[in-house]
């Protein structure tokens, strides 16, 4: 809520202008005789922040790609390098012209792969990118979320397709696997902006490094986790046959395991829950019982009818291990509240 009260400027040592300020508004804002103030003008105003208090405005970054040449992958991993580094303006250049085909192709790597971009200038030798997003408006946290239940998602829908066939589910688990990517850029993008600025963390979200760096590790697991889940919808899509029933059920068994990890896994690291990720780990335990049971399966089932079946494990078990891995970083991220200190 804004408040206003209005104050005479009086003239100290014949070329100073001093204004007193309301004692109950200083006091509220941590000013007290003998603090530090900085005076910000912007336009015609002056702001009045304590020093503890105030933050270096970060400098907006722009960044020049050449082209020269180069094909569409290499243009698109130096676009995503360039916006996780935080660049706020990217632009392409070519002097000897941007082709069609890879306009075409900066287009769609924007809108699968980067959250809150536009294009604001596209002319024959030069594509400029503008990056939106304003990170106090989508914080760290509201990101993370949104790229977890899009994980969460996949897993339920991966599930789904294996144990039902189902052709429609596999197609969507595809779909989502770009808007996980997209949010995990985003989040990178952050996390290297609070470490160039560390007074940026309220702004982003951020307690400390120690977090950050936490993040930082289970943003590439779930981006590993959502590629394994994507990695079973494909081998359905791409099976001929459906896989025998027995086979079947005992993959199920398995991924009904890796998605109950996966969930306790997050659930410990969102809420900083010790107990809940070394329940997760304990989980883990279970998997060698249904391996077993896997290899019985496949020993009954009828020779060449299971050509995806080792495929498909293989990606419930990363499943698996990644979770534990989320479930690790959170007991390493909480490992004091359970220690007696000295």
């Amino acid at each position: 809520m804004r408040e206003k009260n209005i104050r005479n400027v009086l003239v100290v040592g014949g070329s100073t202008l001093v204004v007193s300020l309301p004692k109950k508004w200083a006091e509220e804002i941590g000013i007290r005789p003998g603090s530090q103030v900085v005076l910000e003008r912007e336009k015609d105003k002056i702001a009045v922040i304590p020093l503890e208090k105030y933050k270096e405005p970060m400098k907006e970054k722009k960044a020049i790609i050449r082209i020269n040449g180069k094909n569409a992958n290499s243009v698109s991993r130096l676009i995503i390098s360039s916006y996780i580094n935080g660049y706020k303006e990217i632009s392409l250049v070519d002097n000897n012209g941007i082709t069609i085909e890879l306009r075409n192709s900066i287009k769609e790597l924007l809108k699968r792969k980067i959250v809150g971009s536009e294009i604001i200038l596209d002319s024959p030798t030069e594509v400029k990118i503008k990056v939106l997003v304003n990170q106090e408006e989508l914080p760290l946290i509201n990101a993370f979320r949104r790229m977890y239940f899009l994980t969460k998602n996949m897993i339920e829908d991966a599930g789904h397709a294996l144990l039902n066939w189902d052709i429609e589910k596999a197609m969507n688990v595809l779909q989502l696997d770009d808007e996980v990517d997209r949010f995990g850029f985003y989040i990178v993008r952050l996390l290297n902006t609070y470490a160039e600025n560390p007074n940026a963390s309220s702004e982003i979200g951020i307690i400390d490094l120690k977090e950050a760096l936490g993040y930082r590790v289970v943003v590439k697991f779930l981006e590993r986790i959502a590629d394994h889940a994507s990695n079973i919808s494909k081998f359905i899509l791409e099976s001929e046959k459906r896989i025998d029933e027995l086979i079947l059920n005992r993959l199920h068994e398995m991924y009904t395991v890796a998605s109950e990890m996966f969930e306790y896994a997050l659930t410990s690291f969102m809420k900083k829950d010790y107990e809940l990720a070394e329940k997760t780990i304990s989980k883990a335990k279970t998997l060698s019982v249904n391996e077993k049971e896997l290899e019985q399966a496949m020993v009954k089932a009828p020779v060449g009818s299971h050509p995806y079946v080792r495929i498909i494990y293989e990606s419930i078990k990363r499943i698996i291990d990644y979770s534990s891995d989320i479930a690790e970083v959170t007991i390493d991220l909480n490992i004091e509240k359970v220690l007696d200190k000295l």
